[in-house]
């Protein structure tokens, strides 16, 4: 029999229950801080049927850097179910694209845009300016910046709206940005199928001001946060996005400003997202509420998303579109009893999960890519880029103003007409 440090090695991963009844096991270590989400899953599932609690070492990126001892031991964290080993990343390149460089973020003190704002803040900036129009938020990642030592790096704080044409020309003319990073965006599906008009609004029409200043300045590269959602959309949130997308590639033509598009799928913790939102129903006693049994998701941790985002507008070049290796999709419903039993609760018991059906605008299922995309790998190998670049539908700037005279005109009818012209793909959920 094989030995490790002297100790036997019993058997596999599916041995747990037969030798944790054997050897009346009273707690088990799982030390694999390099085990993918897909092994790290299959062994708490594993230990979940023992009955036996079980605790694990940190994760890779926990232990750099670090001398492990029994203190570090913790409970397995459902982001251990989820997220990958990190990718090498190229701080170097990274560096030579950004610094020296003025670089605005829309959306900055959403998730997304304030990991940016938190990634970039590292390298050696002119200047990094932070731009929401909610003032909280704002003022939180503003404080949160400040409290980190920053090596040569100013950045301001502003309150704008993307919307206001009038003010966000002013803004951009005296900021003078060398790159733009547009994460401001409505994101909630079910609550942008109540007010459509106020989604396109938003993220089309705010889109489009960046893009007319944009290239009216002279900004080197427009980096637009897109969405797996835009991929077929069944929602007017991703058919805004596909829209988005259309718009950036239709910009470069003729055009010297790089727009490059990054779309990628569900971030771990991002606000009034899954798991947060299925945690604090366990907090509350459940029930938890699934949409499906069969439903899945693509997720990725926030700075990883991030981390790939500005690698992506580092090697990007006009007129391209970028997509994240997302990994294996995960089923929701097996996530939830995750939740569950790391929670130390029984499900049946303890609290129970509700299928409540898919909800407007919702699919069982998310893509990443059009069939005529046909993605191919990139240097980085975390990046996919699109080999083909489709931008079929009806889009013209008198189209886009007819939109925005059915908004204008409340016509809602006439609007999700039009957006079904100029977006061919989307197929709204009845």
């Amino acid at each position: 029999r094989k030995r490790l440090h002297g100790s036997p090695i019993i058997g596999k991963v599916d041995y747990f229950v037969k030798v944790s009844r054997k050897k009346h096991v009273k707690k088990i270590i799982i030390a694999t801080p390099s085990a993918s989400a897909r092994q790290m899953r299959k062994i708490v599932q594993e230990c979940e049927k023992t009955g036996v609690k079980f605790r694990t070492v940190p994760g890779i990126k926990e232990l750099m850097n670090k001398q492990l001892t029994l203190k570090e031991l913790r409970d397995v964290q459902i982001e251990d179910l989820l997220q990958r080993s990190p990718a090498s990343t190229d701080r170097e390149e990274l560096g030579r694209f950004v610094i020296g460089k003025r670089i605005l973020v829309t959306g900055a003190a959403g998730s997304i845009g304030s990991e940016i704002c938190n990634q970039l803040i590292e390298f050696g900036l002119e200047r990094l300016v932070l731009m929401d129009r909610i003032e909280n938020d704002l003022f939180f990642l503003e404080h949160d910046l400040k409290s980190k030592t920053i090596k040569n790096c100013e950045f301001d704080s502003v309150i704008a709206d993307i919307n206001r044409y009038d003010r966000l020309h002013y803004l951009l003319n005296k900021i003078k940005p060398d790159i733009i990073f547009h994460a401001a965006a409505y994101k909630h599906v079910p609550l942008m199928e109540m007010n459509p008009a106020e989604a396109v609004y938003n993220n089309v029409f705010g889109t489009m001001n960046l893009l007319k200043i944009a290239n009216e300045i002279g900004v080197e590269r427009f980096i637009f946060i897109s969405s797996d959602k835009a991929v077929n959309p069944s929602n007017i949130m991703g058919a805004t996005k596909r829209l988005g997308e259309i718009m950036c590639l239709h910009a470069q033509e003729n055009n010297r400003v790089e727009y490059i598009v990054v779309r990628f799928g569900n971030v771990l913790g991002s606000k009034g997202s899954l798991i947060p939102l299925l945690k604090k129903q366990i907090k509350l006693g459940g029930p938890i509420t699934i949409t499906d049994k069969d439903i899945v998701r693509y997720f990725m941790t926030i700075p990883e998303a991030v981390n790939l985002v500005l690698h992506a507008g580092r090697m990007g070049k006009g007129g391209d579109i970028y997509i994240l290796n997302m990994g294996e999709p995960v089923n929701v419903y097996e996530m939830a009893q995750h939740l569950v039993n790391l929670s130390g609760l029984e499900l049946g018991k303890d609290i129970d999960i509700e299928i409540v059906g898919l909800r407007p605008g919702e699919k069982l299922f998310e893509e990443l890519w059009h069939e005529d995309e046909s993605p191919i790998p990139t240097t980085h190998p975390m990046i996919l880029k699109s080999q083909k670049v489709s931008t079929n539908g009806s889009m013209s700037d008198r189209n886009l103003l007819k939109l925005k005279k059915t908004i204008e005109s409340h016509n809602e009818k006439a609007m999700m007409d039009l957006i079904r012209k100029m977006v061919p793909t989307y197929s709204p959920s009845p």
